[in-house]
């Protein structure tokens, strides 16, 4: 029929709702009777920091508020205390019937009863820290884990390996500048490494330590870099935007909880100082965490290999002769890794 007798002529097979051909009613227009808007999606429960932020601000994301470092610290620290002292005590169990029953309350006797054991106990418990950490970062603070890394929400591992090599030229510096110092002052040369000199101490003592080194020192480096340079600077920036306080705390806490005195204590201040230091010039921990690393390292194969397993473990006074080649290595480290950092244009917020 057509168009001048009324009807409205055929209607499109897509329109029509199978009930005499007319078009099947659909929704109106919002705000008319019956429509209903479609749910909204559910906002995200993790959420970085604003795109520009610094480093040391990362945790000032959306859900910022002054409860959460600190139930995050109480989180991550307390099952880290716990394993360590597991650890520890599993330890001084095998020093025990290893011969520490005889060392009459003296606690070097003790290490020296099974200083692997203490050795591998200290380093896994200190690495337990990491995971916990980052867990800590997520579900407490609600951001990324990989926050704690870098402005970039992660570990980068490319710009870690140029920092490796800034690392060795460093160490190498401070190594030589002690030799050179400990020569002038007439002292033992041995003692640049560790109270057994330059003895070898054979494969069947080195191996096994330098395993155990070679395993478990970068997770103990990275979990102290993560907890002091990372968790507690960005906990201080969520309360602060300046990064001094967080710098200077973290650095007095690391030392602390170390059991260097005197020049030693001075020098470890310095070091953790120009670490935090880096971590906020340089956007991320990866030049922090290749020096701790590299440092620790090089420290224990050759104590191992000398046969003072226990001398890490052994912190105390520290002679000043040490110290010149120490603080050359630091600020070594640190010019280089500024020069490098230019060079490649690291990225420093996020």
């Amino acid at each position: 029929m057509s168009a001048l007798s009324g009807h409205p002529g055929p209607v499109p097979e897509e329109r029509r709702d199978g009930a005499g051909g007319y078009p099947a009613p659909g929704p109106g227009p919002e705000g008319a009777a019956g429509w209903q808007a479609p749910p909204a999606p559910p906002a995200p429960r993790i959420g970085a920091a604003p795109a520009g932020t610094p480093y040391h601000l990362l945790a000032r994301n959306r859900w910022n508020s002054w409860w959460r470092p600190i139930v995050g610290t109480v989180a991550f620290l307390v099952p880290a205390l716990v394993v360590m002292v597991a650890l520890s005590i599993g330890a001084g169990v095998i020093a025990f019937f290893n011969g520490g029953m005889d060392a009459g309350g003296d606690p070097m006797a003790v290490l020296e009863a099974a200083p692997l054991a203490f050795l591998g106990a200290t380093l896994l418990g200190l690495a337990s820290a990491l995971p916990m950490v980052l867990l800590a970062a997520r579900l407490v603070q609600r951001r990324p884990a990989g926050t704690l890394s870098s402005v970039v929400g992660r570990f980068r591992w490319r710009w870690a390996l140029t920092c490796a090599g800034a690392a060795a030229a460093a160490i190498a510096i401070g190594y030589a500048i002690s030799v050179a110092t400990y020569l002038a002052a007439g002292r033992d040369l041995g003692e640049v490494f560790g109270a057994q000199g330059w003895e070898w101490a054979g494969w069947g003592v080195f191996l096994p330590a330098a395993a155990l080194v070679l395993l478990l020192v970068p997770f103990q480096a990275a979990a102290e870099e993560y907890v002091f340079r990372g968790w507690l600077m960005q906990a201080f920036g969520s309360f602060i935007r300046t990064p001094w306080p967080g710098i200077v705390v973290s650095s007095l806490l690391f030392m602390s909880v170390h059991g260097y005195t005197g020049w030693g204590a001075a020098w470890i201040f310095v070091w953790a100082m120009t670490l935090a230091w880096l971590s906020v010039r340089t956007g991320g921990l990866e030049a922090a965490v290749v020096m701790h690393v590299l440092h620790n390292l090089t420290g224990m194969l050759v104590t191992s290999a000398m046969g003072d397993i226990a001398a890490p473990l052994d912190q105390g006074a520290v002679p000043w002769e040490f110290v010149p080649g120490a603080l050359a290595q630091t600020f070594a480290f640190v010019a280089l890794t500024v020069l490098l950092a230019r060079r490649h244009g690291v990225q420093t917020r996020s």
